[in-house]
């Protein structure tokens, strides 16, 4: 629990900054550039998993499984062949993705700059899974998530707040700095962690571990894409400035659904070495405890919204997002949604059931692509809404699957019961 409870302080640290940079950039940029920048770092956010076509969610899994298994010897090789097969696809994909940019009009500049800075977030994510996988949560979570925001806060901070002709080719520039910083940082960090164990064995084979994280990664980046789908249909159909208010809106949604994020993030070594113990019982009492944690944050994040978030928020970001807290309280039926399910989509990825987390995540993609196109003529607030139905539906899928499958039920309620049940046997 203490590894579960120092990822979610990182993840906080690193939503704290973020936070900081999405109100300077609402505050610095007019609301056509914030859409374009925040639908580049959603592509960014989205895609960075791609790296060795889902080798970091692979290697991090099989990492997790030698050591569970006592089987140690190779895999310090392992990692180093998966490393250097994740780097250089990385540069094939970042190639190849500024040249589809450019070729459907894409200004050169700030194409490569994307493309570099999308290369630097795939091998930092590689780097911090195969530290996770080897047993050090905390480390890989504060990697992934609080270091890369520790370098922004000396590059595009900085840059934004004491440069005189802001632009957003400028903070595309710095964010790239930034997570090379990051990213450099990380692979240092991980040399160290190798080192620590034996190389006496021979590499597993690519091939496996690739099959296992392309069905993870796929997952990760359909998840992704749900959270970012109305901020480039809004951009798409509406226009950059739409795209900017759903931008800033699910910036501010990533802050409460920052404890589900972090903690599924952190809890999968965890689950893997309880489904090989056949502890279904073990993965149910951790689900449901990072259920209720999900579900008190995002009550309050709601209440706090609906009561003040018409003042604060104008006020926070600027006037040009007047409006700006309906918004989000919309988006926010999703994220109680996320949060009923607990980590229910990493339970079935972890468990062999990476499948149907995929086939829920498609169909979940399908029919908000199709809500979003009609929605669109309604404006923002039905964009919204349609996103926070479909993330309910999903998940609730997935729940109902899952106790199935496995008969368990992943609920917030259900450490609720128990107290309460607890408390009244004690009356008695």
């Amino acid at each position: 629990m203490q590894s579960l409870f120092s990822a979610v302080i990182s993840r906080y640290a690193a939503l704290f900054i973020q936070f900081l940079l999405v109100i300077l950039i609402a505050r610095h940029l007019s609301k056509d550039d914030a859409g374009y920048y925040f639908s580049i770092f959603g592509l960014i956010a989205t895609g960075f998993c791609l790296s060795g076509f889902g080798l970091p969610d692979g290697i991090m899994k099989l990492c997790s499984e030698l050591i569970a298994s006592n089987n140690i010897g190779s895999l310090s090789k392992t990692v180093e062949k998966v490393c250097v097969f994740s780097a250089v696809t990385s540069v094939f994909i970042a190639s190849t993705a500024l040249t589809v940019a450019v070729y459907l009009g894409a200004g050169i500049y700030i194409s490569i700059l994307s493309s570099i800075w999308w290369f630097n977030y795939a091998m930092l994510f590689l780097f911090s899974q195969i530290i996770i996988g080897i047993g050090r949560v905390s480390l890989g979570t504060f990697l992934f998530y609080t270091s890369i925001n520790i370098a922004l806060l000396t590059t595009t901070i900085p840059y934004i707040i004491f440069s005189q002709d802001i632009s957003l080719n400028g903070i595309v520039l710095a964010n790239v700095i930034g997570s090379g910083l990051a990213m450099l940082s990380s692979f240092v960090v991980l040399i160290n962690c190798r080192r620590g164990f034996p190389a006496n064995g021979p590499a597993e084979p690519i091939l496996p571990i690739l099959v296992t994280g392309a069905h993870l990664a796929g997952a990760r980046i359909m998840q992704a894409s749900l959270a970012w789908l109305p901020v480039w249909g809004a951009t798409l159909f509406i226009g950059p400035a739409a795209g900017g208010s759903l931008g800033a809106a699910s910036r501010l949604l990533v802050a409460v659904t920052g404890v589900i994020a972090s903690l599924r993030f952190s809890v999968r070594p965890e689950i893997v070495k309880k489904f090989y113990a056949n502890d279904w019982s073990g993965i149910a009492r951790i689900s449901n405890s990072i259920a209720l944690a999900a579900l008190i944050v995002t009550l309050i994040a709601i209440i706090g919204n609906i009561t003040l978030g018409d003042t604060i928020l104008p006020f926070v970001l600027g006037d040009k997002y007047v409006g700006i807290s309906l918004t989000l309280s919309l988006m926010l039926i999703g994220a109680v949604g996320e949060a009923m399910g607990g980590p229910v989509d990493e339970v079935l990825k972890m468990t062999g059931k990476a499948k149907i987390v995929s086939f829920t995540l498609i169909m979940a993609l399908l029919v908000e692509s199709v809500l979003i196109y009609f929605t669109s003529q309604f404006g923002l607030n039905a964009i919204a809404l349609s996103q926070g139905g479909v993330f309910c539906a999903m998940y609730l899928a997935q729940v109902i699957y899952l106790k199935r499958y496995a008969g368990i039920w992943i609920s917030p309620f259900i450490p609720i019961f128990r107290i309460i049940s607890n408390g009244w046997s004690r009356g008695r």
